[in-house]
């Protein structure tokens, strides 16, 4: 049996539509995405700023090319409630 994973995203970084964000987030889940699209997904954190947690490691991403990043969203929300600041 298969469970649905479910994104656990903390208060600080929630957006103001809290359930649509959360269900856009899970069918996001399942692929990797760009800065800009977690960003509009997931946290509140500005596009600079997520590439800068790249940069220092806290985040895990793939880089492809330039300033471009691919980063699965769970492992980023992950990273991010580890290391809030």
């Amino acid at each position: 049996m298969r469970q649905d994973k479910t994104v656990v995203v903390p208060p600080l970084y929630l957006e103001t539509n809290e359930t649509e964000t959360k269900q856009r987030a899970r069918r996001l889940s399942k692929q990797l995405i760009t800065v800009e699209e977690l960003h509009d997904c997931c946290v509140s954190l500005e596009p600079y700023t997520i590439r800068k947690k790249v940069r220092e490691g806290i985040i895990p991403a793939y880089r492809i090319g330039g300033k471009r990043y691919l980063i699965d969203p769970d492992e980023a929300i992950k990273s991010i409630k580890k290391n809030p600041y």
